[in-house]
Formats: structure tokens, C-alpha cells, sequence
């Protein structure tokens, strides 16, 4: 590959590049960076690597609801910083392109403000979340197991703007995956109550019932792998009790505010 530079704006072919080939960032300090994987195979990603004093950090392509092309947020704010874009895949060929767009000035992530001005602040900020800090700040689910006996259900997960409550976690692809999808504050009904027969999920925001892959553990962390998604546009989402456990993910706002799971029981014989 040589020397392969990508510079703020910049659209560039990756046609015949392999897994071994990377590009160099041309950017300027206190800059926020989003680059945008527009590869013709979407089982092929990236990743973004800082070198500095404070060692290795990576960088993930995640998938978002706003867009259908992987995304890598990340930010250069040190002078000594060096970043580069690996591309990854053992054997393969790449085609397609990366474009990488910049905004200034980069979001500081422990100052307890909003310096880019997108309305997020700190580890909130997508392109914070990144930081190994920010990694043990993000908010944990929020766990719940309905019952007849609790009865219905309203949730509220909304943060404040300096609360880091965005997950990252897998989710499998058409195209080959995993990728990892960017999300909010996610609930999980981990399981149903003796006597449930089903709930049904209401929300006034738009969001997605996420069931996870077989064997991920709940109680893991913040990184799950789902399967499939059911969307959750203003509409009641039914679930049974083979269908649990289950995730529910806002996908335009940050968190759930007054979302329901209203319990159904079956009655005595």
C-alpha cells in the first residue's frame, strides 16, 4: 500500500488495499473525526489506532440507525497523537472507499462540557466513547423481570447530558458481521414471571426489541450480540415467554422515557 495518507475531506479508494494496509491520518490537533467505511463488502471493517505517550487505543466501526454505512468516531486532541486507519481482513482484497470528514474543535472528554456543541458532553459524546475511561463510565442495563405480583411496568433511562449512558454492542449483519451498533440506554427484560403469559412493550419513542445470540450473558458487561431486531415505531411489541430475554433500544434519543411493559397473566383453572 505505501505510504497511504487520508486528510480531513478526503474520499479515497480502497481498490486492491488488503488487511495489511493501513492509512495514515493527516489531522490537526482538537479535531473530531468520523470516518465512513463505504466498503462493497460489508463483512470487511476497520479500525482506528492512537499511539501516544499513554499507549495503544482502538477505534471500532459501529453501525447506526442514522445511516447504512459503518461509522468510526474518534477525535486527535494531543499534539503527540498519531492515528491511523487499519484495515482489516487477513487475505482479503478490499473495493470500495473511506471518507473522512472533521469538525472543529474536538470534544474534550473529561471537562464537563459540550465542546464540540452537538449536545453531548464528555463520555456522552460518540466521539469520546472510544476513550478507556469512557469504556468503564458507560452505563450498565437496566434489568428487569416482570411479574404478576409487581404488575405493569414504566421505565425511565433518559441521562443527564454529562451521563456516558451510550452502549456499544454486536450486532450481526446481512452482510456477514458481526458490526457493532451504537445505542443508547438500553433495557433488559432478562425473564418472565411465573403466570406471565406475555407483555407488550409501548413506547412514545421510536425504538428497537433486540433478542439477543444464544449464550450471551446478560450480566457480561455491556457488550451483547443480538440476532434479529423487531421495530418499535410508537406500536406495542408483544413478547412471549420463549422470546425473552430480550433488549430494547431506543434508536433517536438517548435513553426511554416512560417506556411501559405491561404484564398480561393467564388466569387459575
Amino acid at each position: 500500500g505505501g505510504n497511504l495518507v487520508l486528510h480531513c475531506g478526503d474520499r479515497e479508494a480502497v481498490d486492491g488495499l488488503t488487511g495489511a494496509d493501513s492509512f495514515w491520518l493527516d489531522v490537526d490537533p482538537q479535531t473530531d473525526i468520523d470516518i465512513r467505511l463505504l466498503f462493497d463488502d460489508p463483512s470487511l471493517s476497520a479500525r482506528v489506532t492512537r499511539t501516544d505517550d499513554g499507549g495503544v487505543v482502538r477505534a471500532l466501526a459501529v453501525l447506526t440507525p442514522d445511516g447504512p454505512d459503518p461509522v468510526i468516531w474518534t477525535a486527535r486532541t494531543e499534539d503527540s497523537s498519531e492515528l491511523q486507519l487499519e484495515l482489516l481482513g487477513t487475505s482479503s482484497r478490499f473495493t470500495g472507499e473511506v471518507e473522512m470528514d472533521c469538525t472543529q474543535p474536538a470534544e474534550i472528554c473529561f471537562n464537563l462540557a459540550d465542546d464540540d456543541g452537538d449536545g453531548l458532553a464528555d463520555c456522552f459524546d460518540p466521539n469520546c466513547a472510544w476513550e478507556p475511561s469512557c469504556l468503564d463510565d458507560q452505563a450498565p442495563f437496566v434489568s428487569v423481570q416482570p411479574s404478576c405480583e409487581a404488575g405493569d411496568l414504566v421505565v425511565n433511562t433518559a441521562p443527564s447530558a454529562t451521563e456516558s449512558a451510550r452502549n456499544f454492542y454486536s450486532s450481526t449483519d446481512p452482510g456477514g458481521g458481526p458490526l457493532l451498533f451504537y445505542g443508547g440506554a438500553e433495557v433488559a427484560i432478562t425473564g418472565l414471571g411465573e403466570g406471565v403469559e406475555f407483555v407488550e412493550v409501548v413506547a412514545e419513542q421510536d425504538g428497537r426489541v433486540c433478542s439477543p445470540s444464544e449464550g450471551t450473558d446478560l450480566e457480561a458487561g455491556n457488550t451483547l450480540a443480538c440476532d434479529a431486531w423487531t421495530e418499535l415505531e410508537k406500536n406495542p411489541v408483544t413478547l412471549l415467554p420463549d422470546e425473552v430475554p430480550a433488549l430494547i433500544e431506543p434508536t433517536g434519543d438517548s435513553g426511554w422515557t416512560n417506556l411501559q411493559i405491561l404484564v398480561h397473566c393467564g388466569t387459575d383453572d
